[in-house]
């Protein structure tokens, strides 16, 4: 039940689903991230997942829009998949980078999770403003 509407909390929305719902996402992201398309549709998944969370779970005592929340939503998805996007074409150069490789694997390797990091904040931020 949300504490503020007495409402019931659709099921994949309950903090308590949160790490059941996320597992398939995450391991989409890793699995099958490794290219701009399947990235941009992974980053987006995320999100999504992320802004009906943080809107189910919200401060429902201040009244917002529905342009608002979708205002916040196109906004915290494209910070994800901008991040995914320009991340992934600098992880592409990186390859002429004259640093060691494992360097460059190890920069490779997070691009997904700061994308998730910086848009997750960005995400939790603008939806529960």
């Amino acid at each position: 039940m949300h504490p503020d509407t007495g409402e019931v909390i659709p099921m994949p929305f309950r903090m308590s689903f949160f790490l059941p719902a996320n597992l398939p996402i995450s391991a989409g992201m890793v699995l099958f991230g490794n290219t701009v398309p399947s990235q941009l549709f992974w980053q987006w998944m995320n999100q999504s997942y992320n802004a009906g969370m943080n809107f189910a779970n919200r401060n429902a005592t201040v009244a917002v829009s529905t342009k608002e929340i979708l205002t916040s939503y196109v906004s915290a998805t494209a910070v994800a998949c901008g991040a995914a996007f320009g991340l992934g074409l600098v992880a592409k150069r990186s390859a002429r980078w004259p640093i060691p490789s494992a360097a460059k694997t190890l920069f490779q390797r997070t691009v997904p999770f700061i994308a998730v990091a910086s848009a997750g904040s960005f995400n939790a931020v603008a939806m529960r403003y």
